[in-house]
């Protein structure tokens, strides 16, 4: 079985096993539906994914931040990380660490089943940030190479790999019609064009904005535009970032969805399926020549219709996704 043909999970019994006792949330998100375009009221997932502290993929209630399930078991190793949901929410992929340089792709089904390692997955050297397209059976994921310590972007399809070398590989997301895929590449952003047939045809960079570095790449459900992150200044204390939907062909912003406070960082972001509802984290922003005895918290939000609301001030969770 080849890498690509690997995409779809089989069920099985959910993980079972003790859990931490996961932190309190600090706010209640209100259930009231929001309006959409065509007239629907739209609500919040009631559940998001993430990582615990134990090194478990969870089902979080996005209403109590309380611990609904687990997917996964703990194991050794660096743990599950860099959780991506397919289009439809059925499935996860995600990276599992196997030690030093060491790493391969997984998935889990969301209602319950065993985890499932990609075969052939990390043969060839770790592999992190997958992507499943949601039309077409391509993914796309970054391979490290141990001994040169150099990325590429590789988009995968029933054997055959396309390779594109990278500075540093991170936040890879496909577009809803799969036309698209967009990743963090260093300071900067680079989107594929894909046809049909899974080939890439041609490739640009979004263009560069002084003094601020674009990262965070994720194409917005439902729609044309690409959500970024528009980091400015120095890290530190005045550091200023916002979260922006811009033209993933011009570059040009077309919305400021929000702006974290002065001198904060964002860590990760996440739409639901249906574009309306976000979901992030963030932290302190470090100047980069700070030695760091102690991690700063990581605040969790939720996001929808000008408005955010903090599900803990204190998160334990890592790689939050709707």
């Amino acid at each position: 079985m080849t890498l690509a043909a690997a995409l779809v999970a089989a069920c099985a019994t959910p993980s079972g096993g003790q859990a931490k006792p996961p932190p309190a949330a600090t706010a209640s998100l209100s259930p009231s539906p929001l309006p959409s375009p065509l007239g629907i009221p739209l609500r919040a997932p009631k559940t998001f994914a993430a990582v615990t502290s134990d090194g478990r993929i969870a089902l979080v209630s996005a209403a109590t931040g309380q611990v609904a399930g687990y997917l996964t078991a703990a194991g050794p190793g660096g743990g599950p990380s860099e959780l991506a949901p397919t289009a439809d929410r059925k499935t996860i992929y995600f990276s599992r660490g196997d030690g030093t340089c060491a790493g391969h792709l997984a998935t889990v089904a969301v209602d319950g089943g065993r985890e499932i390692a990609l075969q052939g997955s990390g043969l060839r050297g770790p592999e992190q940030w997958p992507a499943a397209r949601p039309t077409g059976t391509e993914i796309a994921f970054a391979r490290y190479d141990c001994a040169t310590y150099k990325a590429s972007l590789v988009v995968a399809n029933l054997g055959a790999e396309q390779h594109f070398p990278a500075e540093g590989i991170t936040f890879a997301s496909w577009s809803s019609d799969g036309s698209r895929l967009a990743y963090s590449d260093g300071p900067a952003i680079t989107i594929l064009d894909v046809n049909a047939g899974g080939a890439v045809t041609s490739s640009h960079g979004l263009p560069a904005v002084q003094g601020c570095q674009l990262t965070h790449p994720e194409f917005v459900p439902q729609t044309r535009l690409l959500a970024v992150a528009e980091a400015c200044g120095v890290q530190g204390p005045n550091r200023q970032v916002k979260i922006v939907t811009v033209d993933p062909t011009s570059g040009e912003v077309r919305n400021v969805l929000l702006t974290l406070r002065t001198g904060m960082e964002l860590v990760s972001m996440s739409f639901d399926a249906t574009g309306q509802f976000l979901l992030y984290e963030t932290t302190a922003s470090v100047p980069s020549a700070t030695v760091i005895s102690q991690a700063a918290p990581v605040q969790l939000y939720w996001f929808a219709n000008g408005r955010s609301e903090l599900i803990s001030a204190d998160s334990h969770y890592g790689d939050a996704v709707w």
